[in-house]
């Protein structure tokens, strides 16, 4: 099974276009893409991660979703730093671990 996240956005090329330069700085680029979604990730299969960034299939307007959260393997704060930009609020400061099921 893949894994990958999905998220939605109304006007593609202005999303794409972010995601694009973002994950560049991790080493990703375009996987896959179809009318309406485009797929990313680390080496250009679909062996690793995966992130869609679609239009939503309801044809309704893209919304954010309460409490998600997006995280990418990379090896170095560098390029933690370089993904996050600089103002990000816990940049100064270590995520506490979190726990696992």
């Amino acid at each position: 099974m893949r894994v990958y996240v999905t998220v939605g956005a109304d006007d593609l090329a202005t999303a794409n276009a972010f995601w694009e330069s973002a994950l560049a700085t991790i080493g990703w680029s375009i996987y896959r893409e179809f009318p309406g979604c485009r797929a990313y990730s680390e080496d250009e299969t679909d062996k690793g991660y995966l992130l869609w960034v679609c239009k939503p299939y309801d044809g309704k307007a893209a919304s954010a979703g309460n409490g998600q959260t997006i995280g990418f393997v990379v090896d170095t704060k560098s390029q933690v730093d370089l993904l996050r930009g600089c103002d990000c609020q816990r940049r100064d400061r270590p995520r506490a671990a979190q726990p696992t099921a």
